[in-house]
């Protein structure tokens, strides 16, 4: 059977105590405040709390920016419909990772 999006995520975080997405994001002087947390997570993560959670934890543990735009565009995407006419909630969203990563 395929591997759900949780396990595959699960497989790529390691570490004994994981951070908070808000400690991960503080140490770079970036928040997602509440509102554009609830506009992801219902709109481009269809109301997976948890899916946004693990997506972000594995977005803000990694080193290379490429890696992170490759993993949101072939495996996130194309899970959630590809995001289509979800292009503003989209933006925003890679506006906040690439702010993280510059």
């Amino acid at each position: 059977a395929p591997i759900t999006i949780n396990e595959a995520l699960a497989q790529n975080t390691s570490s004994s105590r994981k951070l908070s997405v808000n400690e991960m994001l503080a140490s770079r002087n970036i928040a997602i405040t509440l509102n554009d947390r609830l506009a992801f997570i219902n709109n481009l993560f269809d109301g997976e709390v948890e899916d946004f959670e693990n997506t972000i934890r594995y977005i803000f543990s990694q080193k290379e920016v490429d890696v992170v735009i490759e993993y949101i565009t072939e495996i996130i995407k194309p899970y959630y419909n590809n995001w289509i006419e979800k292009e503003e909630y989209e933006k925003r969203f890679m506006d906040i990772i690439l702010k993280y990563f510059s």
